[in-house]
């Protein structure tokens, strides 16, 4: 998503860096889906695009994953019917 908005602005990834004043390591690492990163530092990169993120509550019918998988909403047809169930 950050890589399409940035794109939308005729931003490259030195450029985006720079007027947000992070690291250009940060920015392609957040592009190529990086999981761990620190969240004060991405709501201020996303702030330059009026986005925010917060940690929400995972909805309880959402099975755990575990690390080695990570479960997209995408993946789900029905939020409420789990994968595999019919």
């Amino acid at each position: 998503m950050l890589k399409d908005i940035r794109k939308r602005g005729h931003l490259t990834q030195p450029m985006f860096a720079k007027k947000t004043g992070v690291g250009l390591k940060f920015i392609r690492d957040l592009e190529q889906g990086k999981e761990t990163v620190c969240l004060k530092k991405l709501n201020h990169v996303l702030s330059h695009f009026n986005y925010e993120m917060h940690p929400v509550r995972i909805h309880t019918k959402l099975p755990y994953t575990g690390p080695w998988k990570r479960l997209k909403l995408k993946d789900i047809d029905d939020p409420e019917r789990l994968p595999g169930e019919k």
